[in-house]
């Protein structure tokens, strides 16, 4: 049995060449997907963990005075069990720009100490009340610079020396604001309101920390993991469900590997049939047969997928240095891969060759001796076999359509994975009907064209005969097809769903304050009349109370005025309610739906809370029902064109000017950088879709090669005989070409039509969005089907050129 084996690989290498290539190939990509998708995962999550690497819990904290804030912290710090504790302040500021235009930005404190995680980039941290540091951002200033900082509680600015520059967190680098940080007393001594931020606390108990009891301030208390949770998901909307597509993406592209294997033994296996009648003529028996077939195919399989792992992790690392080259942002510092993972892909490589092996070779076996000597050069397959593949693919069908119907009746992670699960199962069906009928319907064309196009009849009649080796082409292009356009249509749907929804498209593009007092008469009227702008809107500010957080400032700003300055059907304050913007660290203690009494410039009110990923709070007008204080010293800007502008735009640039020529003081905020930074993150996840998708069409082809390749072979004798009948080689050219079209043209059609629904359907419920009625986009159908036909074609050209010399 072994001597057999080793028989076999050594003295047929060249018929194994394909197959070792196909295993290996399909080990290595997947090894490498995997490498650059967990490499992704673990850097998106990093990124937001950060900042709480070394902390347990996480305290949101907001008090209406320093007092009350002292004895808060005070009763935190006594806390049984409390380690340690840092506390980042938060307090909104403006920082004079080169035009004397104020950015708007936030201060924050930082100290040293066991919870100091930013890493400092250059110089040192500040000190004291004249020294900053910044993070690291384009338009920052450098070190030993003097900036001039607008503080609300100073008529002048306060000129500050920048010691140091020290690295963002995620929310920061997203939220495109530049940030500024300073020690706990220059915070102390320059914000004279409320206090807030978050205490990052080091605890062995954190049991008493959840049953304490602080009075006077609004308190949250999290853990640092759902914390940081929280955080990622209100930045990218639910990773999770995105991370469990590219997993289920890795899952595709081996699946695929798997066809493409599948497909090479049982063209290999049919080519052997009367090899295996002789061998068991001379007294080996089943068993032996199968323990051959078995070890030969373990042996090859563990060769190739041991070369294949550490090829595919080298291969992640090349693409990961290179990919800039490219115009593709792979942001990912370390790539690797557990040993564990590697091991199993492996494992799996020798397993599903083994397991692609059995199949064809348990067929033969069914056959005699007799039977398998006296069989035909060209295999034929029992038309009951393809009866019960139709019958096994009809139930898979059906499975895969309950399980669509299902999952509209779960949500989240459940709702992702059934519809995967579903899908999965829908483009199996299709493809094993597609693989079963498309043979059949070649062969009764082949008959009706017969007499008319010779060279017609014959290429669809070799597709049509040669059933086994014809369904085992059109999987793999089905395969291949479906996951690309599934891949394609379902990015673009998370990707525009990303952008617009999880702080892309939403809110004004620029908000304009003034610092000394309202806006000025005639600045409404002269940023109107800029060309670019597309609507302008002063609302009135007003202060609010909100229980024991103190006082927040918040525009007044209707539902009908907030949607004309807004974008992506953004709106103002809906009747009756308080939006906090995503500055407001009261997100965290007043949840949506919740209805509070709240001050409104004085007059008691009940406000229903929304929230909002706008950097400012809206309230309801009509909650203020006496005449109050309020002043107008915010303009909005709603400017043409989309959303993800560059922040230096040319109409931007118009504003700033037209700022300028008013005196006083003013500050802006822009949208656009935040839009621009989430849309890069965003890029980076859709980023390893696009590499599935070339994974896919590369396994494709090693399938399309490998099939092509040992189809050739197995038709030497009636490429002889027809080149004795006249059919040159040119002929036998075309005739392949007629039949690669016969097979790749239906099955690529089958694929991108079902894998871009099935595809768009998966990544609507990832997004918890509705897409079912909106057409497929015809650029990814006619290129997948394009790409898959041409493909298909030039493979079996290029296999037919290197056995040029064997044809003639």
């Amino acid at each position: 049995m072994f001597r057999l084996a080793f028989a076999q690989l050594r003295r047929r290498g060249g018929r194994y060449f394909s197959l070792f290539f196909a295993i290996f190939a399909s080990v290595a990509l997947t090894v490498s997907v995997t490498a650059l998708t967990n490499s992704l995962v673990s850097s998106v999550n990093d990124l937001f963990a950060k900042p709480y690497e070394n902390a347990d819990l996480v305290v949101t904290v907001s008090a209406k005075n320093e007092d009350i804030f002292e004895d808060f912290e005070q009763q935190l710090a006594a806390t049984p069990g409390v380690e340690a504790l840092a506390f980042d302040q938060n307090f909104a500021a403006s920082v004079k720009q080169s035009d004397g235009i104020y950015a708007s930005t936030s201060v924050q404190s930082i100290s040293e100490g066991p919870l100091q995680w930013r890493p400092i980039i250059e110089g040192r941290l500040p000190q004291g009340p004249g020294e900053i540091a910044v993070t690291t951002a384009s338009d920052v200033p450098e070190v030993g610079e003097l900036v001039s900082i607008r503080l609300s509680q100073n008529t002048e600015d306060t000129d500050v020396m920048v010691v140091g520059v020290v690295e963002p967190a995620a929310q920061e680098t997203l939220g495109g604001a530049p940030v500024i940080v300073a020690s706990p007393d220059a915070l102390a001594q320059w914000n004279s309101a409320s206090v807030r931020g978050e205490f990052r606390v080091a605890t062995s108990d954190a049991a008493a920390l959840d049953n304490a009891s602080f009075a006077d301030a609004t308190v949250v208390i999290d853990s640092a993991a759902g914390h940081v949770d929280k955080l990622a998901d209100s930045y990218l909307g639910q990773r999770d469900r995105y991370f469990l597509l590219l997993a289920a993406f890795v899952v595709v592209a081996a699946a695929v590997a798997f066809l493409v294997v599948f497909s090479a033994y049982s063209v290999l296996t049919g080519e052997r049939v009367r090899e295996f009648g002789l061998i068991r003529s001379v007294g080996a028996s089943t068993p032996q047969i199968l323990g051959s077939v078995i070890f030969e195919a373990g042996l090859l399989g563990a060769v190739a997928a041991g070369l294949g792992a550490p090829t595919g992790l080298l291969a992640a690392r090349t693409l990961a240095d290179n990919a800039w080259r490219f115009g593709i942002r792979v942001p990912i510092e370390v790539i690797d891969l557990p040993s564990t993972t590697m091991w199993l892909i492996a494992g799996v490589g020798v397993l599903m060759s083994i397991a692609a092996a059995l199949p064809a070779v348990f067929s033969v076996c069914r056959k005699s001796a007799v039977e398998s000597l006296s069989s035909p050069a060209i295999s034929r397959t029992s038309p009951w076999i393809g009866a019960l593949w139709l019958l096994f693919g009809g139930i898979i069908g059906v499975a895969g359509v309950c399980a669509y119907r299902a999952t509209a009746d779960f949500r989240g992670m459940r709702a992702v994975a059934l519809s995967i699960a579903a899908s999965g199962a829908l483009v199996c069906a299709l493809l094993i009907a597609t693989a079963v009928i498309v043979p059949w319907v070649l062969q009764v064309s082949s008959r009706v064209l017969g007499g008319a196009i010779p060279t017609l009849q014959l290429g669809l009649a070799f597709a049509a005969k040669q059933k086994s080796r014809s369904a085992a082409l059109i999987a793999v292009i089905l395969a291949g097809s479906a996951l690309s356009s599934a891949v394609l249509h379902g990015q673009a749907h998370i990707g525009t769903h990303l952008v617009s929804v999880a702080k892309g498209m939403g809110g004004t593009d620029m908000m304009v304050t003034a610092l000394d007092g309202n806006i000025p008469d005639g600045m409404l009227e002269e940023i109107s009349s800029i060309n670019g702008v597309n609507t302008a809107f002063a609302p009135a500010t007003t202060v609010v109370e909100l229980d024991d957080s103190g006082s927040l400032s918040v525009l007044m700003l209707a539902e009908e005025d907030g949607d004309s300055v807004m974008r992506a059907g953004d709106t103002g304050a809906p009747t009756g309610g308080l939006v906090l913007g995503r500055n407001a660290p009261e997100q965290d203690a007043y949840p949506v739906g919740e209805v509070s009494e709240i001050t409104v410039a004085g007059t008691p009110a009940q406000a229903e809370i929304f929230h909002s990923d706008n950097y400012f709070s809206m309230i309801d007008p009509a909650l203020a029902t006496e005449p109050s204080p309020s002043t107008t010293r915010n303009l909005l800007i709603l400017l043409d064109g989309p959303a993800n502008q560059a922040p230096d735009n040319a109409t931007a640039q118009s504003v700033r000017k037209a700022i300028s020529l008013f005196n006083g003081r003013y500050s802006i905020t822009e949208g656009f950088s935040a839009r621009q930074n989430t849309f890069e993150l965003v890029s980076r996840i859709t980023t390893m879709s696009t590499l599935l998708t070339i994974v896919a069409l590369a396994i494709a082809a090693v399938g399309l090669i490998n099939t092509v390749a040992l189809t050739i072979a197995e038709r030497a004798r009636d490429r002889y005989l027809l080149r004795t009948i006249a059919l040159t080689s040119p002929g036998q050219i075309l005739v392949m070409t007629i039949e690669m079209i016969a097979l790749s043209l239906p099955a690529a059609i089958v694929g991108a039509v079902s894998g871009g629904f099935l595809g768009r359907f998966v990544a609507s419920s990832a997004t918890s969005s509705t897409s079912a009625l909106s057409p497929l986009q015809e650029e990814i159908l006619g290129g997948t089907i394009l790409a898959m036909v041409v493909g298909s074609v030039l493979c079996a050209l290029i296999v037919m050129a290197k056995t040029w010399r064997r044809l003639v």
